[in-house]
């Protein structure tokens, strides 16, 4: 069926997959859903478990998105249906952008409890990976396989062998879209039919480089064998997505291009500011912006 014949009406779920465009695809939820009637979870967080047995009945009950880094399967504390998306991307760039993220920001490796020693050299940090079971991490999350009673390192089990399939199967009875980093202006564009967006801009971050090429392919090598769940996921995701972009035909392409316009616009505004420093041009990108956006 084309993603957007039937705008679904059911509440927002976005599972956000650390280091695949997650941050830039909550700034468009945040103008598409209102602040009062959306929820934000992080299982990164120790303050979650909190968090979430904080959320009152009537919160559920209102709620018109819920997102964070959380794994699949919010919607079992209500009766509500949540329509879910996501966005995966390749385990390579996806482990390097999380590996490089950490030797940046030494406090948020200290709030997770990653050792410095273990963040000298990238075998490392993949070795402890492995030894707290955070492989396949994007299969684990989709899967539903992380226990909100347990501490997020290490995990309480190892994936079990179909943890894949679960995955997949809940992809297929949940999620309106999953889409790929690679491919974020596609993936938001199927998003804005199927869950019937506002018109939609993608605001240009200053994201830093993966940096995948500083590695030998080796490593990259190690990385898809060790993670080899998340590639036949991703491998899965990509199929799916051609075939939700062919079954929407012109819409697609209307909805793709108008994405492409309204960014690019708002990008020359954007370089404008930063060469000529006129702050009230700013202000006008920043409510230009929330406008076509939501």
């Amino acid at each position: 069926m084309k993603a957007g014949s039937n705008p679904t009406p059911r509440p927002v779920a976005f599972v956000h997959i650390p280091k695949a465009a997650g941050t830039t695809l909550h700034g468009i939820l945040a103008r598409q859903y209102p602040a009062a009637h959306t929820l934000i979870l992080d299982v990164q967080r120790p303050e979650y478990r909190r968090n979430l047995d904080g959320i009152t009945e009537q919160q559920w009950a209102s709620a018109l998105c819920l997102r964070g880094h959380m794994p699949f399967g919010m919607h079992r504390r209500t009766e509500r249906e949540f329509a879910y998306v996501t966005v995966l991307r390749d385990p390579v760039t996806r482990i390097i952008s999380k590996y490089r993220n950490l030797q940046r920001r030494p406090e948020r490796a200290r709030e997770m409890a990653f050792p410095p020693d273990r963040l000298e050299t990238l075998e490392d940090f993949i070795a402890l990976q492995g030894e707290r079971n955070a492989l396949n991490f994007q299969t684990r999350m989709l899967a539903g396989w992380v226990e909100p009673d347990a501490p997020l390192f290490p995990y309480a089990q190892p994936l079990p062998d179909e943890a894949l399939d679960l995955a997949k199967a809940n992809i297929e009875k949940h999620f309106a879209v999953v889409g790929l980093q690679e491919r974020f202006a596609e993936s938001v564009a199927l998003m804005q039919l199927a869950l019937g967006w506002r018109q939609v801009g993608i605001p240009r971050r200053n994201a830093a480089p993966a940096a995948a090429d500083r590695y030998d392919l080796a490593v990259h090598d190690e990385i898809r064998k060790l993670n080899h769940l998340d590639q036949a996921l991703v491998a899965y995701a990509a199929k799916r997505l051609d075939e939700q972009i062919a079954a929407e035909g012109e819409d697609f392409e209307r909805a793709l291009q108008g994405i492409k316009s309204r960014s690019r616009v708002a990008d020359n505004l954007q370089n404008l500011v930063r060469g000529s420093g006129l702050r009230r041009v700013g202000s006008l990108v920043r409510k230009w912006r929330v406008r076509t956006s939501g």
